[in-house]
């Protein structure tokens, strides 16, 4: 599921150098690196927050993607924009998207 509406400009985490290591470095497994985000030591704001706590179409299991879950999200793009715009919600563009694989202690 996808949400139709972007959240616009937010940060990855207000956590910044410090990587969070192993539990949030995932290609696959998103809901677990959300966790490991909003589980950050002092953490208060970020997109895998702003996820978590989304209510939304009946769903309270919002997670941010890992990055080969959003690569899917994107090569389905032209089946979810219709969808999306249809219901009142904005389309999918060419801009960049945060997912919740962790790089290291300064990317995402």
């Amino acid at each position: 599921m996808v949400s139709i509406y972007d959240i616009g400009l937010t940060s990855w985490s207000d956590i910044t150098n410090v990587e969070i290591g192993a539990t949030a470095q995932s290609n696959l497994n998103g809901a677990g690196n959300t966790v490991a985000i909003i589980l950050q030591d002092g953490q208060k704001s970020s997109a895998a927050q702003h996820c978590n706590l989304l209510t939304y179409g009946g769903f309270d299991d919002w997670y941010l993607p890992s990055k080969e879950e959003l690569k899917q999200v994107f090569q389905k793009k032209s089946e979810i924009n219709p969808v999306a715009t249809a219901n009142g919600g904005e389309i999918l563009g060419n801009s960049w998207y945060w997912n919740s694989t962790e790089f290291n202690d300064i990317y995402a």
